[in-house]
C-alpha cells in the first residue's frame, strides 16, 4: 500500500478541452500558469492593507507604548528592534520623567512608528508584487462531477477530467498541493492588534507567510470548484506560463465528457496506451432524473 501525502489526498481531477488533452498526452508535459493570466480576475491581486485606517493606528500605537512604558509587567520580543530595547531601557526611569516631557517625547516617538508603519506597508505592497509575479500554479479539484467545470473548463462537456494521483515515494508535485480558501471579503494583511505588536517588536510578522496565505484565497463564488493549488517559483519568470513533466505513473484516469467525439476517444487512447501504466478510461453520462453524472468504463 502506497503512501498517503499529509494533505490526505491520493488524488486530483484537472478539467481540459480537446485539445489540451491531447497535448498533455502527447507531451507528458502540464501547463503552469502565471498568476496575471488566471481566469478571476481578482485571484492573487490581494492590495497589502491594514483594517483600520492609519490614525487609528496611531491611536493605538500610543496607547500600547504607553503600556510597554508604564505597565505592570515588562515588554519582551525581538531584542534587536529599536523600539522595544529603548522602551525596556526607559522603564528604569519612567517614573521620574515630567508628564509634559513625556507627552512631547511620546508625539516624536508615534511620529517616528507612524512613518516606519507606512515605510513597511509600502515594502510589503511591493515585495508582494515581485514575489507573486515568479509563482506559476497548476489548479485541480477534488471533484470530477462539477457541472460548472465542465461546462467553463472542459469545453461544455466535449472534453475531459484527468485524474492525477499523489504519490509520495515519486515526491510528485500534487503531493505538496494547497487547499483553496474561500471568503466573502477580500483579506487584510494584518489587524490592528497584530500590527502593533509588530511595529513595537513584541511579535513580528511573517510577511511571506501572510503571501502564502493570499495565494490560496478566493471569493466564495468560486467555493463549488474545491480547488487545490501546486505552487512553484517560475525559472523564466517573464513568460506567462510554463510546461512541466510529470511521471507517468501520476496519470490515473480519463474521464471523457458525454459529448466527446469518438475521434478524441480513440486518439487519447492511442497516446495514452503503452505510455502511461496506471491509464484506466471512462465515459460520463447524465443520470437519469438528476443533475449529476455517473461515468462507465470503456
Amino acid at each position: 500500500m502506497g503512501q498517503v501525502p499529509q494533505h490526505g489526498q491520493s488524488a486530483f481531477f484537472k478539467y481540459v478541452s480537446p485539445e489540451a488533452l491531447v497535448a498533455i498526452l502527447r507531451d507528458r508535459r502540464l501547463r503552469w500558469s502565471s498568476p496575471n493570466t488566471l481566469n478571476d480576475h481578482f485571484d492573487m491581486q490581494h492590495n497589502i492593507r491594514l483594517d483600520v485606517g492609519m490614525s487609528e493606528i496611531g491611536e493605538a500605537l500610543k496607547q500600547e507604548v504607553t503600556q510597554m512604558l508604564y505597565g505592570p509587567i515588562e515588554p519582551t520580543g525581538d531584542s534587536t528592534h529599536l523600539l522595544l530595547a529603548g522602551i525596556r531601557l526607559l522603564r528604569r526611569v519612567a517614573q521620574r520623567i515630567p508628564k509634559e516631557q513625556w507627552d512631547r517625547d511620546m508625539e516624536e516617538v508615534i511620529k517616528s512608528s507612524m512613518k516606519s508603519s507606512e515605510e513597511a506597508l509600502n515594502w510589503a505592497a511591493n515585495d508582494w508584487r515581485q514575489w507573486v509575479h515568479t509563482l506559476r500554479v497548476f489548479c485541480v479539484s477534488e471533484s470530477k462531477t462539477d457541472p460548472l467545470m465542465w461546462a467553463h473548463y472542459a469545453s461544455a462537456h466535449r472534453g475531459a477530467v484527468i485524474k492525477f494521483n499523489c504519490i509520495p515515494e515519486l515526491d510528485t508535485a500534487l503531493c505538496a498541493a494547497l487547499p483553496v480558501k474561500y471568503a466573502d471579503q477580500m483579506p487584510v494583511f494584518a489587524k490592528k492588534e497584530e500590527w502593533v505588536k509588530h511595529m513595537t517588536g513584541q511579535s513580528r510578522i511573517d510577511f511571506r507567510e501572510r503571501y502564502r496565505d493570499f495565494v490560496c484565497l478566493k471569493s466564495t463564488e468560486w467555493a463549488h470548484e474545491k480547488e487545490w493549488r501546486g505552487i512553484l517559483q517560475s525559472r523564466f519568470p517573464s513568460q506567462p506560463f510554463e510546461l512541466n513533466p510529470f511521471f507517468p505513473e501520476e496519470l490515473g484516469e480519463i474521464h471523457f465528457g458525454e459529448r466527446a467525439s469518438t475521434e478524441l476517444v480513440n486518439q487519447a487512447k492511442s497516446l495514452a496506451v503503452g505510455k502511461y501504466p496506471n491509464v484506466q478510461f471512462f465515459r460520463a453520462k447524465r443520470l437519469d432524473g438528476e443533475y449529476g453524472l455517473e461515468f462507465t468504463a470503456i
